[in-house]
């Protein structure tokens, strides 16, 4: 999900930062897949996930984008609560993906050398990191808090029977608001690490989040705003104490910076990106630097998938 309701907070107040762009702009640049996002998209969709991917990447390079298919890692653990939620909602549909699923996948972008990347962190950070060091120009998923978390275009609305999507571009709104706003802004709307304070205004009062964090400035002063004017409903000191104290690590979490958790992922992002500035194949150093030991022939049986798309994936690309 990402930011609750940030998608259209934009549309209605930051309008410039959408448009509608051809695939083939972007012929020649790198883009990320939030490559854990189709999987569950594909999964719902089709038996054949995989080759649902091999459609995609095709699809992709026919406009002569460089697909990066981005895995997540281990994700906080204030976002515990929040993948409990989703893994029941999972469940009552029937929706399951599995290890065996992943380690399927990779086989199959293994097998056709199709360059992934696995961290220790989550896709979105790990992107919006390689975002900001212009490694790859932005990342096709459809969660918003790609660009909250630094990602400088964001691309949602992909099928594969277009040759059109939709770009969020980072630039165009901090023209109205910092880094720090954004943030701040998320926390407000619904993001996957603290309480949503939303949901704690009372509905008979309308409000402008837009104006409340151009006049009050933070998520603070929104917060007073609201509090001292009893907008709030079922909030009383002790609920109100609980909320606030989530903002500090929503906020570290959200930064995405060097002083981010998990230690190590900016380290392996450097050195990632010292070999890339050493040669102009971008792609073949990010397979060369990325590769997942787990995957072998002990840990995946032989896949009728995978035999069948190596019997047609040239065929098809001709």
């Amino acid at each position: 999900m990402g930011v609750k309701g940030l998608s259209k907070f934009i549309k209605e107040n930051i309008p410039n930062a959408i448009n509608k762009r051809k695939l083939s702009d972007f012929s020649d640049s790198v883009v990320a897949i939030d490559t854990n996002y189709y999987i569950y998209k594909y999964t719902i969709s089709t038996d054949d996930f995989v080759k649902k991917f091999a459609s995609q990447y095709l699809h992709l390079i026919s406009f002569g984008i460089k697909p990066l298919y981005v895995f997540d890692g281990k994700p906080p653990s204030e976002k515990q609560k929040v993948i409990e939620k989703r893994k029941k909602v999972n469940q009552k549909k029937n929706i399951e993906v599995t290890n065996s699923s992943i380690k399927q996948l990779k086989r199959f972008f293994k097998d056709y050398n199709i360059p992934y990347l696995e961290c220790i962190a989550e896709a979105d950070f790990i992107c919006s990191q390689l975002s900001r060091h212009d490694v790859i120009r932005g990342c096709i998923s459809d969660d918003m808090d790609f660009l909250t978390l630094g990602c400088k275009y964001l691309y949602r609305e992909y099928y594969q029977y277009s040759d059109e999507i939709v770009e969020y571009s980072l630039d165009e709104i901090l023209k109205e608001f910092t880094p720090e706003q954004l943030i701040d802004i998320s926390i407000f709307l619904g993001c996957d690490y603290c309480d949503r304070v939303q949901d704690n205004v009372n509905r008979s009062h309308s409000i402008s989040v837009y104006n409340l964090f151009k006049t009050y400035q933070n998520l603070e002063g929104v917060w007073n705003y609201l509090y001292d004017n009893n907008m709030f409903i079922y909030v009383d000191e002790a609920r109100a104490n609980n909320i606030i104290s989530q903002w500090p690590k929503a906020r570290e979490i959200l930064r995405n910076n060097n002083n981010f958790c998990y230690d190590d992922m900016n380290d392996r992002i450097e050195e990632l990106l010292e070999q890339l500035h050493d040669t102009n194949d971008k792609l073949y150093v990010i397979k060369e630097y990325v590769h997942d030991k787990q995957i072998g022939e002990k840990c995946i049986k032989p896949s009728p998938i995978i035999n069948r798309l190596k019997n047609n994936m040239f065929a098809m690309l001709v």
